[in-house]
């Protein structure tokens, strides 16, 4: 089999160490990948030449010049949703300023050289270049990784869909300590689709899935008209909006592909999370890594809205039962915690109040106030979002 090839455009204002980050990048890659490295003084017109010579499959430029240079881009076709890509990498924190306001074209390709591992980097330039791998999540996932999926209602509470997920066997390891992100990001996508009315055409579906280094969450939803361009920017590196759902989604997960397809009209949003957690090194404001794309039907794979419990290496997330505790769902098997913590804080109350009254037989201790404090600290912690209350009943055990 023929190996892809790389163009790839060396930045000319790095220093030494800078230098070696790329450096070691493209040295992870060339076992698998051939990479032609490129003069970084060459204009832009020199590199359509060498573009018109080589057959490669990504042409891979700084950041600055990814932006600048069009015509880079426009030498594969503006509106093309198969076939060879121009991205971007960067060494270096991009200040959202040097960002213009709404993209040129439908498409960018943001690879962070410094936040993600060089392994972590050639998984995710490994799937963009391969036509087989470039959607889906398999291809990011160590093979034979179980696969659940999820029929999304929008009126549900996040957590039914999320706490039957974070209770499988699969679920262990370094996720544990991410559910409070993993959540929120999700939540994101949640209020990202059902409150600007994205999805019009039924209940998204959900894949879920994750091994040792990587989870991914794919949320897969038709739409009723090919994406406008209002939606399309939602995914911009730079909003109007602030934090806007579908950047906190961004912001708690490590990395976010989007890819859309006009027929069927249809719009995937997939959130990796990465063992590294390179999210937790990444300071606001900065631009954050994506991966945003218009493809063609011929490049869809796993197509979430089509796969059923049938079809090998998928599985039906398992139903969780969700309670209540005041206006706050919680997972079935949570309940026995808090009640048990309920009848503590009933029992203290107690106590507190004899201890006050002077009613008690035993004298007034010193660190009482401890104790209250205690108590409403307590009773704070059961009103928590359903992660945060499960590490904090996780952390009294």
């Amino acid at each position: 089999m023929k190996r892809p090839i790389i163009a790839w455009v060396l930045d000319e204002r790095l220093d030494g160490e800078s230098a070696k980050t790329v450096a070691k990048v493209i040295a992870t890659l060339k076992p698998t990948i051939d990479v032609q490295t490129i003069d970084g003084t060459l204009s832009q017109e020199s590199v359509v030449e060498l573009m018109e010579k080589g057959k490669f499959a990504l042409v891979m430029l700084p950041w600055y010049k990814y932006l600048a240079w069009k015509k880079v881009e426009g030498y594969y076709g503006l509106t093309r949703d198969t076939g060879p890509t121009v991205a971007a990498y960067s060494v270096e924190v991009i200040d959202p300023k040097n960002i213009p306001d709404l993209p040129d074209y439908p498409r960018f390709y943001l690879f962070d050289l410094t936040k993600y591992t060089p392994l972590e980097n050639l998984n995710l330039i490994s799937a963009l270049i391969t036509p087989k791998t470039r959607t889906g999540i398999k291809p990011l996932l160590r093979a034979g990784t179980p696969i659940y999926f999820y029929e999304w209602n929008g009126k549900e509470h996040t957590s039914l869909m999320t706490e039957g997920w974070f209770e499988l066997q699969e679920f262990a390891g370094p996720w544990k300590e991410r559910r409070h992100a993993i959540a929120t990001a999700i939540d994101g996508v949640k209020d990202f689709l059902f409150s600007t009315e994205v999805s019009k055409s039924g209940n998204p579906f959900v894949h879920f899935a994750c091994d040792s280094e990587t989870a991914v969450v794919r949320v897969g939803t038709h739409l009723a008209t090919p994406p406008h361009n209002e939606t399309i920017q939602s995914f911009w590196l730079k909003t109007k909006s602030g934090l806007s759902p579908i950047r906190t989604a961004s912001r708690y997960s490590d990395f976010m592909r989007v890819q859309w397809s006009s027929t069927p009209h249809q719009l995937e949003i997939t959130l990796i999370f990465m063992s590294t957690k390179p999210s937790e090194r990444m300071t606001a404001p900065i631009v954050r890594a994506i991966w945003l794309e218009p493809v063609g039907s011929e490049l869809l794979a796993e197509e979430p809205l089509l796969i059923s419990k049938t079809e090998s290496g998928y599985r039906s997330l398992p139903e969780i039962t969700l309670l209540h505790m005041g206006d706050t769902p919680v997972a079935k098997g949570s309940e026995s915690k808090i009640q048990s913590l309920q009848k503590q804080l009933l029992e203290r109350d107690q106590l507190i109040r004899d201890l006050k009254s002077g009613g008690a037989s035993a004298p007034m201790k010193t660190g009482i106030p401890e104790l209250e404090d205690l108590a409403e600290a307590v009773k704070q912690r059961l009103k928590l979002h359903p992660e945060q209350r499960e590490s904090f009943l996780n952390k009294i055990k």
